[in-house]
């Protein structure tokens, strides 16, 4: 669970941590930091992650995207309105919706926008 004071520390910093090691009789998980980006504000729409990128949703309407391997900005895209949903992918568009209502469809290679309604 996400204490109050650990949110704040997420508005301004996204942290990657992977496990290492863990077994089936072990409660106890070791996790190592990957890599950490500065978002510049809270991450409302939550994080979600494919097979090279982490996507991030801000209140700040931007989508950010991260590769997964070294933590740098791949792209951003700026949706105008708080982003309030995780991201949805399918092969080549990532989707979400903004505290507004608008839905916004991505090329998720460059983040080129493909449809908004």
């Amino acid at each position: 669970m996400i204490t109050k004071s650990e949110k704040v520390l997420l508005t301004t910093v996204l942290v990657l941590l992977i496990p290492l090691s863990s077994t089936a009789q072990d409660t106890k998980v070791t996790i190592q930091k990957t890599w950490e980006a500065q978002t510049g504000a809270a991450i409302y729409g939550g994080v979600r992650t494919d097979e090279s990128s982490v996507y991030a949703g801000g209140e700040d309407g931007v989508l950010r995207v991260f590769d997964k391997e070294s933590g740098q900005l791949t792209w951003s895209y700026d949706s105008k309105a708080a982003i309030t949903s995780n991201a949805t992918m399918d092969d080549k568009r990532v989707y979400f919706h903004t505290r507004t209502g608008v839905v916004h469809a991505l090329d998720r290679s460059n983040g080129k926008e493909f449809l908004t309604c």
